[in-house]
């Protein structure tokens, strides 16, 4: 095999594992914080577990509007089912509008 494609493979191979630990950083950071923290580093941390999500599917060949698209999908089965979460305080309904909203915004 050519050693540069190899290095390359090496390269992607690390860098999946890389935001593997990072996204599981990310959320001991989050605990962290609901334990702690501020309100400002409760948003930073999740936003930064989001991003590691988003990061890691983008390495894993997945589209970000793809892996939107699979979130929304969640949330209506989620409301389908009448999950709990929804049904006390309708944050899953919340997070649908939002979804939609951005989707249709130019």
């Amino acid at each position: 095999m050519d050693p540069s494609h190899t290095s390359g493979l090496s390269r992607k191979l690390m860098a999946v594992d890389w935001l593997k630990a990072d996204l599981v950083a990310e959320t001991g950071r989050l605990f962290h914080a609901l334990n702690s923290g501020t309100e400002e580093s409760v948003v930073s941390t999740l936003a930064g577990v989001v991003t590691s999500a988003y990061a890691l599917g983008l390495r894993l060949g997945i589209n970000p509007e793809r892996l939107e698209l699979e979130v929304q999908s969640v949330l209506e089965e989620a409301i389908g089912n009448h999950q709990e979460l929804e049904a006390w305080f309708g944050d899953l309904s919340r997070l649908r509008h939002h979804f939609s909203r951005h989707r249709n915004t130019p």
